[in-house]
């Protein structure tokens, strides 16, 4: 079960209608920056610490974090209200980390895939059809979740384009994951070629993203489709098996997958600068996460006891 795609499809409507931000086009935010940029680092810029440095802070980087919370301070001295700078919420930075919330909980969710992968290949005898098919989907999702502490370390194209492509991969692969299983395929020629089929086409997605134009609104769609199809076919598969149990482990993934959702539609401000909306999200799919991976586990003991029951009735 997939939810990423529901964090592209809202931070992809979200960067792409705001090229700027009220906080970014403040006339006493430019102004300070103006002065920062020419007073400071176009005459005698800092050495920065240890920690900045690793995390590529630049003087001008230096700058515009300053000048943000100068900002801040001003808006609240004066009662107004607390505003976004280039897409993004002020928050205190930490170890040179931007978002340092969204960096941890991302963590939680990477743990949740390393942990939830030795439970499933505990349990999953090594000739059952999906065992390499859940390793591959895990390592999948390790990765993005990799790729997404790194760009809530630090905002930049690449560190952007490594969180979109991780996460479009971790939607198509759980798309796979999700054909093979709802429709029960165990040919191996007919698993290679729907996963030659999808994996041509992520290669496709990421190598017009990268080389031919940064489309959110494709971006937008491609992922939305993969996850209608993924959502769609798990609950397919819940009615046609609601006898089994553990299906109420993946209606309650769906629901609580979208109960989540709320946080990212109904943003508001970080508390104390620290956490917001979207960091909360990701400590829910962390915890929805870990019920999907208790669904799969009880899945793979289902069916491998169904076909022990089989063996022995032959």
């Amino acid at each position: 079960m997939n939810y990423k795609f529901i964090i592209v499809l809202l931070c992809s409507l979200l960067i792409s209608s705001v090229k700027s931000s009220w906080g970014d086009i403040d006339k006493r935010f430019k102004e300070c920056l103006y002065i920062c940029n020419e007073s400071i680092c176009e005459n005698d810029p800092p050495k920065l610490s240890l920690p900045l440095r690793l995390t590529f802070w630049s003087c001008e980087a230096e700058c515009k974090y300053h000048c943000m919370f100068k900002n801040v301070e001003e808006r609240q001295n004066n009662n107004e209200r607390i505003v976004q700078y280039y897409g993004k919420w002020p928050f205190y930075r930490f170890l040179g980390m931007q978002e340092p919330a969204s960096v941890l909980f991302s963590f939680f969710n990477l743990c949740m895939h390393y942990i939830g992968l030795k439970r499933l290949n505990s349990a999953t005898p090594k000739k059952y059809y999906l065992r390499n098919i859940y390793t591959l989907n895990s390592l999948v999702g390790i990765y993005s979740w990799i790729a997404s502490m790194i760009f809530h370390t630090r905002d930049n194209k690449v560190t952007e384009k490594m969180d979109y492509f991780g996460a479009s991969a971790s939607i198509i692969c759980n798309c796979f994951v999700t054909i093979i299983r709802v429709f029960n395929i165990r040919s191996k020629k007919i698993i290679s070629v729907i996963f030659s089929i999808l994996f041509l086409y992520y290669i496709g997605h990421i190598s017009y993203l990268t080389f031919w134009f940064f489309d959110y609104s494709y971006n937008i769609a491609a992922c939305t489709f993969f996850g209608i199809i993924e959502y769609s076919l798990w609950l397919y598969w819940a009615y046609k098996n609601k006898n089994r149990p553990y299906v109420k482990d993946i209606v309650m993934t769906v629901l609580l997958t979208f109960g989540a959702m709320m946080f990212e539609l109904f943003d508001f401000s970080p508390l104390f600068f620290i956490t917001d909306a979207h960091s909360l999200w990701h400590l829910c799919t962390a915890i929805i996460g870990n019920i999907c991976y208790n669904f799969y586990i009880a899945d793979v003991h289902w069916e491998t006891r169904k076909e022990k029951d089989i063996n022995k009735t032959e």
